[in-house]
């Protein structure tokens, strides 16, 4: 909610927090009297831009252009500072392996084919200096936030019933050690 000036609950909740801050039972139960000017000015001291930012966080899988398109339209059409969420996928399936492997996560299954429609690392680097200078043009902020999930095969049985075959999206213990990999990766920006 960008604006909430025209929206009906905001001024309906606007509303009822003025109510409240008169009711000097309400004050004095809470023991607020002698903040009572304070708070009685906080309703209209409430901004209607409630939102200044985003944080994108696409599905695995979603095509590369489309995250930079979205990131694109927040940044150029709505004006908000932007954060895109990016998938240790982008270290592609044989680093991931290893640094599993490696980490004593040998266990966790993958499947290749899961990496090969996430975006990439050169493409991310690419993206993301588009981005930035496009953020720094329009004097707003972007970031990245890094390795949240990584999709894995359920081979332990852990999911009941029909779930015991599909993959599921973990955030395993091996993500610190993926995350400090993308970040040295991407730090090269």
């Amino acid at each position: 909610m960008m604006d909430a000036s025209d929206h009906p609950k905001f001024a309906q909740y606007r509303d009822a927090l003025n109510k409240l801050l008169q009711d000097e039972a309400f004050l004095a139960r809470h023991g607020l009297q002698e903040k009572r000017e304070s708070l009685q000015a906080l309703p209209a001291r409430i901004p209607t831009s409630m939102v200044q930012g985003v944080t994108l966080s696409t599905m695995h899988g979603c095509p590369p252009h489309e995250i930079e398109a979205i990131c694109r339209y927040m940044l150029e059409e709505k004006g908000l500072n932007t954060f895109v969420k990016l998938n240790p996928t982008l270290l592609g399936y044989a680093r991931v392996r290893e640094i599993l492997d490696v980490c004593g996560f040998g266990y966790i299954g993958l499947k290749e084919e899961s990496f090969d429609h996430d975006l990439k690392l050169t493409q991310a680097l690419e993206m993301l200096e588009r981005l930035m200078a496009l953020a720094k043009e329009k004097s707003l902020g972007f970031g990245v936030k890094l390795t949240n999930t990584l999709g894995t095969i359920n081979n332990k049985g852990a999911l009941p019933g029909q779930q015991r075959r599909r993959d599921v999206y973990v955030r395993p213990c091996a993500v610190p050690a993926l995350h400090q990999r993308c970040s040295s990766s991407l730090s090269r920006l």
